[in-house]
């Protein structure tokens, strides 16, 4: 929350990056082992569909690097709050920006707002919602954009699931037909008929390892995607109510930006 003195608090970006990066490590050792066992499953399973599976690797990679830049755009945002915003004197209440200019894109509509109108401000109702209707809506299309991310590597864990399985119905169905059609049971057969069980043992792979890889992909995104929502609550919050300050007549503190 605002401080008394009218300075914004610490958001602690720092804090909700270090348990993702936590996170991430745990995830990046359960796979390390996996792929250094003799027995580990993920790399076999990843070589069923190379197309696909490295589809939802990348969807994966893009949405930790966005979670990241979540986190670290409402860092920036704080950090030009502390450094820039003060309170004019007493005689002179609002709220004074030193730099409107260096606004970071979360809050550049402020930044304008503030450079349109040098000196204190005092906000009216209007002007209050009005801003932080701006940064609420900048903050849910950047949620909005992490969620279908994560519904994206669910849907393409579901397309593996069905292209592999419709591959195994027509390989078995295929299978079948040569069996009736060949009419006895020579070794020649027998053996045909082995290698025509591949194809239904890849397609059962190919549905296997995409939806592996896409829920295990969702949940890590949801994971660093929760942080991420948390620190811009976090954040909003401490903007609302540090904001609503220029908003009172009363809530100046002595001191202006020589001050700092």
């Amino acid at each position: 929350m605002a401080r008394k003195d009218g300075s914004m608090a610490k958001l602690g970006a720092g804090g909700y990056i270090a348990w993702m990066l936590v996170f991430l490590a745990v995830v990046s050792g359960l796979v390390y082992f996996d792929l250094i066992s003799t027995d580990g499953v993920l790399l076999r399973a990843f070589a069923y569909n190379w197309a696909l599976n490295s589809t939802i690797v990348a969807v994966l990679f893009i949405g930790i690097l966005y979670s990241f830049g979540q986190v670290v755009q409402v860092g920036r945002a704080t950090w030009w709050i502390r450094r820039s915003w003060r309170f004019g004197h007493a005689e002179q209440p609002g709220l004074m920006v030193a730099n409107p200019g260096g606004a970071p894109p979360l809050l550049s509509a402020v930044g304008a707002l503030f450079a349109e109108r040098p000196g204190p401000i005092v906000f009216d109702t209007f002007e209050f919602r009005s801003i932080l209707d701006s940064v609420g809506t900048r903050l849910d299309e950047s949620r909005e954009i992490t969620r279908y991310m994560i519904g994206l590597l669910i849907f393409l864990g579901l397309l593996g699931t069905f292209w592999g399985l419709l591959k195994t119905v027509s390989s078995v169905g295929g299978t079948i037909d040569a069996l009736a059609q060949a009419g006895d049971a020579s070794e020649a057969v027998f053996s045909k008929f082995l290698d025509d069980l591949r194809e239904p043992i890849n397609g059962m792979g190919t549905a296997f390892s995409s939806s592996l890889l896409g829920l295990a992909g969702s949940l890590v995104l949801g994971f660093l995607d929760l942080q991420a929502s948390q620190a811009q609550n976090r954040f909003f919050n401490n903007f609302e109510e540090y904001l609503s300050r220029a908003s009172e007549l009363g809530a100046p503190r002595p001191g202006g930006l020589d001050d700092y």
